[in-house]
């Protein structure tokens, strides 16, 4: 029998779920698909650009309304509005339209610090990915460096 070697797909499929408010026993569950392909990456770096602008133009929308002033009672509602309309956008670029209000949405809705909560966990999830594979190359580079040295009789 042959050993094949299988390679894995570019796409990192994350797993989430989201607690539902009147029922603690029910989750509400995603998969959120990063494609880490080379043409998936290349979309990325296009759409990031993309993504950009439109986080600018809601950045300077929302700071107009703003100003520099501190937040009170009466402004609070606006910056959480600006906050979570840079999260949908983030989110949306990144996983797909409408992501941001399916998960927001579920579970009997989600406050922006629990989605601002769950982008970084998914940030650094992905990154951890990244590394594990590169790790996993890496050893497998070294373990063939040392069989070739091996047989060479360094």
């Amino acid at each position: 029998m042959e050993t094949k070697y299988i390679v894995d797909s570019g796409q990192l499929a994350i797993p989430i779920g989201v607690r539902d408010k009147k029922d603690p026993n029910k989750v509400h569950e995603f998969i959120l698909r990063f494609d880490l392909s080379d043409q998936g990456i290349k979309k990325a770096l296009q759409k990031n650009e993309e993504t950009k602008k439109k986080l600018n133009e809601i950045a300077g929308r929302y700071s107009s309304k703003i100003g520099n002033k501190k937040i009170t009672d009466e402004n609070l509602p606006i910056i959480i509005q600006g906050i979570t309309d840079l999260l949908r956008t983030q989110f949306d670029s990144d996983f797909g339209s409408g992501m941001y209000d399916k998960i927001a949405n579920s579970g009997g809705g989600n406050s922006f610090l629990n989605m601002m909560d769950l982008y970084f966990w998914i940030a650094d999830y992905i990154e951890q990915a990244l590394r594990k594979k590169a790790q996993k190359i890496n050893m497998r580079s070294q373990n063939k460096k040392a069989k070739y040295l091996k047989k060479r009789g360094r």
